[in-house]
């Protein structure tokens, strides 16, 4: 009997003592990215001429381009305090030729 109550004793300890994991702080924090940088670009270009080359000097150079450009570069730093970057560009380019 004696040899029972110390088994049971030893094995609800074991079972008390030992965790596999703490609930005190979760292993994964999450980190808001912050905005580091916008660029708004915006760009026209327009050229008129009668002397095309192709051809022979009849004809029409004309041609125009309209362009824009967003630049966004967000910004987050991890819990060993480096930085990391994701830069993300859009592109609209409008071109007309004769």
């Amino acid at each position: 009997m004696k040899k029972i109550c110390i088994t049971v004793g030893v094995l609800l300890s074991l079972l008390r003592s030992g965790h596999a994991q703490s609930i005190e702080k979760p292993a994964y924090e999450a980190r808001k990215l912050s905005i580091q940088e916008v660029n708004l670009v915006s760009g026209y270009y327009n050229q008129n001429g009668n002397n095309s080359a192709v051809t022979g000097g009849i004809g029409s150079e004309q041609l125009t381009d309209f362009a824009q450009s967003i630049d966004l570069v967000l910004k987050s730093t991890s819990r060993l305090n480096r930085q990391h970057t994701l830069a993300f560009d859009l592109n609209i380019d409008h071109y007309t030729s004769a």
